[in-house]
């Protein structure tokens, strides 16, 4: 028995032998017969590649002759293998002085219930050196390691049932060092033309000063004139000459002249083309194929394609468009977002591939994101995913605003709908229309701006009052993509107006745990929305939190408790007009649920109001989306009936 298949045979009686026409086989998981199948095979073995793991199966067998079937066999009770299964398919997928990136391909059997996966890597023949990292992600990004020579890099999964056997090793050979090596002959002519210079210069300074000597009598007079010729330190003169400003021509380290930002901001460019030029690159119409519309934004089509560059590999790519008509406005806005974009280079920010402005229609290139937005691809995958998977998303999307946030640069509009996913569930930040430079990454670096919309379910107090954007700003955005992770992209805040949102969060309130919220995940998005920004973690420090997490699924166990809220939503019905269960089933259109209540002693909205996750999945009620609708209801129903609130008011959902 493997752990992909799982093979029986058996034997017949000596009288049976050459009789069998057929047998069949019936089998099922010992705690479910309900679900038995039953296959037909001339053959005296069977073999199943279909079964769940960790379970124990039960079989029976019985032939077929001219007079009938015969009578089942004993059953025989087989456990199948443990969750966890050797990786396949490890392979490179890119590299660079700074960077390789692998990926690999697990068995889709176990595909949705893998936790983890294990990455060990060494320099070959230095086994005794090897590094481990934990992901979720079916891909994994080293940034440190020597340059020219061979890695190895094997590649193991964890589910419920433990861990699987580490892959077969992949060999990665590394770039190689700079060479800072010379030909020797072109060394000794060097030398010598510097000893030549030396002398000639040495010779031409002794005329110069024989020249302007006086004509003295006596040394002493002569010496009178020695301290007469200084020579000023070798600068870099300003304006022309010495009397213009000067600054070191090699500054020291550290000195504020050797100070260089790694992210420049397009919007201070004289001319925005400028920019452009510097910072992306030129692809010419001819290499790009249009295959479909996969959606639209604020300039135009949203595309899928393709990018065949010479010497390279056909790519899928996505492909922005600029809308004809468009203004001169909308065209340096299209582009001033690429030039930003073309700046970045991180395994969790959208990559740039080039941009097309020598022909229409003028086009943005990216890498093609197969998942599509964040927000979308959760709401049609609700309950699907694990939790240390959901909290993977969670590290992609903090890594790469801590990136972003080292760089001096404040993203101001992080939602899901602004983050996109690949096939491998890798989180990328993108959609920098509204990004700006800060200057530095404390909280005092941010860009104030007196107008523009504010995406204000998203926003932190300080921005939505002052229009101060920081990173710590960003800090509380990323809270409010946290809580729409873990609540398969619903709505923050529900369907409360912007100003009862305001009024909401300044008044205290903050989201409360969506369901089966860990309470480690919803206390991390309550440090995220502190009034004080200067209370808030750092980016830094919430990628090392959660990767802490994922290395201790363990912390993740205990679950946020609903927690009383002293605000409620003015648009919300007014719960306690409700006379029985029947209305309210009625008033959220679940009245197909009536009888399942009634049956399970429900008949009073007192009674209502206790229900609990657990009670509606004993009632059987086993829709993801039906549970959050009425819990959600029945919390609002608490809020209104003030239940709870006194006693627990210092528990509530404040900051």
């Amino acid at each position: 028995m493997g752990q992909k298949s799982l093979t029986l045979a058996w034997d017949v009686p000596q009288n049976m032998k050459g009789r069998v026409l057929q047998y069949q086989i019936r089998y099922y998981p010992r705690t479910d017969e309900t679900s038995a199948q039953t296959k037909l095979t001339p053959f005296q073995n069977f073999t199943l590649n279909e079964f769940m793991l960790q379970t124990e199966y039960i079989f029976m067998v019985r032939g077929e002759t001219q007079e009938g079937w015969g009578e089942f066999s004993e059953p025989l009770i087989l456990q199948t293998g443990q969750y966890g299964s050797t990786v396949v398919g490890v392979r490179r997928v890119s590299i660079g002085s700074k960077h390789i990136t692998i990926a690999w391909d697990v068995p889709q059997s176990i595909k949705d219930n893998v936790l983890r996966y294990e990455v060990r890597y060494y320099p070959t023949s230095q086994e005794q050196n090897q590094m481990s990292a934990f992901t979720t992600a079916q891909n994994f990004t080293v940034t440190e390691f020597m340059l020219d020579s061979e890695y190895e890099f094997q590649v193991r999964s964890e589910t419920n049932g433990g861990w699987g056997d580490f892959s077969e090793r992949l060999v990665v050979q590394t770039g190689q060092k700079e060479s800072a090596s010379t030909p020797i002959g072109i060394i000794a002519g060097s030398i010598v033309a510097v000893i030549l210079c030396m002398a000639i210069a040495t010779i031409m300074i002794i005329i110069l000063l024989r020249r302007n000597r006086p004509n003295c009598s006596e040394k002493k007079d002569c010496d009178a004139y020695s301290h007469v010729i200084q020579y000023p330190p070798l600068e870099h003169h300003i304006n022309g000459g010495y009397g213009g400003l000067t600054m070191p021509l090699f500054p020291s380290p550290g000195s504020v002249h050797s100070s260089v930002r790694t992210y420049v901001d397009p919007h201070t460019y004289e001319d925005p083309n400028q920019a452009v030029r510097e910072f992306t690159r030129e692809i010419d119409a001819c290499h790009i194929t249009i295959e479909s519309v996969i959606g639209g934004g604020e300039f135009g089509d949203v595309c899928k394609g393709k990018l065949r560059m010479p010497g390279r590999h056909e790519m899928t790519v996505a492909i922005k468009t600029l809308k004809p008509g468009a203004t001169e406005k909308n065209r340096l806005d299209f582009l001033t977002e690429a030039s930003i974009m073309g700046q970045f280079d991180d395994p969790n920010v959208i990559f740039l591939e080039g941009v097309v402005t020598k022909s229409n229609p003028i086009m943005i290139v990216t890498e093609y994101m197969s998942n599509g937005s964040l927000d979308t691809f959760l709401r049609n995958n609700d309950g699907k995913f694990t939790i240390i998977q959901l909290v993977g998303m969670m590290r992609g999307v903090a890594s790469g605003m801590k990136y972003l946030s080292e760089m001096g640069f404040v993203h101001r509009d992080l939602a899901a709908r602004n983050i996109l996913v690949n096939e491998t569930l890798v989180c990328k930040v993108a959609d920098f229309g509204l990004s700006r430079e800060i200057e530095s990454d404390t909280t005092e670096g941010a860009y104030t701006t007196t107008g523009g919309k504010i995406p204000v379910r998203w926003t932190a107090p300080e921005a939505i009052a002052f229009r101060k954007f920081t990173s710590a700003s960003d800090v509380w955005s990323y809270g409010v993509v946290m809580w729409e992770i873990v609540s398969y992209g619903e709505r923050p805040y529900y369907n409360w107006s912007n100003q009862d949102v305001i009024k909401a969060v300044e008044k205290g309130y903050r989201l409360p745990p969506p369901m089966d919220c860990p309470e480690a995940i919803h206390q991390l998005m309550l440090d995220c929305w502190q009034k004080e920004r200067s209370h808030r973690p750092k980016l830094g420090q919430i990628v090392k939190t959660l990767d802490k997490l994922i290395r201790a699924p363990e912390l993740l166990r205990k679950q946020a408790k609903p927690r009383p809220h002293n605000f409620i939503d003015p648009s919300a019905p007014d719960m306690t007009s409700l006379l029985s269960v029947e209305d309210w089933l009625l008033s959220i259109k679940m009245e197909r649920y009536l009888n399942l209540f009634l049956a399970a002693g429900y008949t009073t909205m007192d009674q209502v109001r206790h229900v609990t996750v657990r009670d509606l999945l004993n009632m059987g009620v086993s829709l993801v989306g039906h549970q959050k609708k009425m819990m959600n209801s029945i919390q609002t129903f608490r809020a209104q009936t003030g239940e709870g609130l006194q006693q627990h008011m210092s528990q509530a959902a404040l900051v």
